[in-house]
């Protein structure tokens, strides 16, 4: 029987691979782990095989130090001229009055200037997400974890922080998948919102970032390729297709109290 493995991608994590696995053999039992070190996407064992999971986490915060503030972060409005609004300006470290722009959140932007007022652009996955001091601030519907905010190589940027969407990785919301932004897994059965490639189902990947909404780049063999997340793990049937399986993961996935896996699309 097919063993489905997928490791996590943490937020200060390498995107460029996924991971390796080491098949146990025919009919061998799945026996998996999980360490800490460089993070992966994922993985999918052949026939009676196995895999190792690898994920990592990295501390995140620290604190900005760019002089007398211009204005206070998710402060009034009228702080800020109407073409303006309050953000950190990362060169100095300073919060000020900057561009402001048209992008609601979760939508894909490439700088801050993109994103509408209390919006941030997590410039690490490309997207425009609320800014927050703690989590009584990520408490809207489809908001998750108060994070703090990634320059564009994974580094922590002191002064500013954002919630994660807790998006469903198996149709994308609340991302705008119509924007070009899908769900990918930053952390064990942690979601949040990322600028996607596009790719389709069964398309050869290295990264989860380069798949289409719905999909994770997952090992099988010596390719790894675009795969659907799934949310009824099981026999067949299920959402995945005419006698398709829904497979679970080790260690298992949860999005809030229902178990995610992977489709065996190809």
């Amino acid at each position: 029987m097919l063993a489905a493995v997928l490791a996590s991608t943490c937020l200060m994590c390498s995107l460029s691979e996924p991971l390796s696995l080491e098949p146990v053999g025919a009919g061998g039992e799945a026996s998996n782990s999980v360490t800490s070190g460089p993070g992966g996407m994922g993985g999918m064992a052949g026939s009676g095989g196995a895999a190792t999971v690898t994920t990592s986490t990295t501390a995140m915060g620290g604190a900005g130090g760019g002089g007398p503030a211009e204005c206070v972060l998710l402060g009034d409005a009228s702080q800020c001229p109407s073409d303006k609004k309050c953000s950190l300006e990362i060169a100095t470290g300073k919060i000020k009055c900057l561009t402001k722009g048209t992008k609601q959140k979760w939508n894909k932007c490439f700088t801050d200037a993109d994103c509408e007022a209390n919006l941030w652009c997590d410039l690490y996955f490309q997207v425009c997400k609320p800014v927050c001091f703690g989590a009584g601030n990520c408490t809207e519907v489809g908001e998750g974890e108060c994070v703090s905010a990634l320059n564009s190589m994974g580094q922590a940027i002191p002064g500013i922080r954002h919630c994660t969407s807790n998006c469903q990785p198996w149709h994308g919301k609340p991302c705008a998948v119509t924007d070009g932004v899908t769900c990918v897994m930053w952390a064990q059965s942690e979601f949040d919102c990322a600028v996607s490639g596009g790719k389709g189902k069964c398309a050869t990947c290295t990264s989860d970032l380069q798949c289409a909404v719905g999909m994770a780049c997952v090992q099988d063999g010596s390719e790894s390729k675009c795969k659907r997340w799934c949310d009824d793990v099981g026999p067949f049937p299920s959402s995945c297709g005419v006698a398709l399986t829904c497979y679970s993961l080790d260690p298992k996935t949860h999005h809030g109290s229902s178990e995610v896996g992977i489709c065996n699309d190809c």
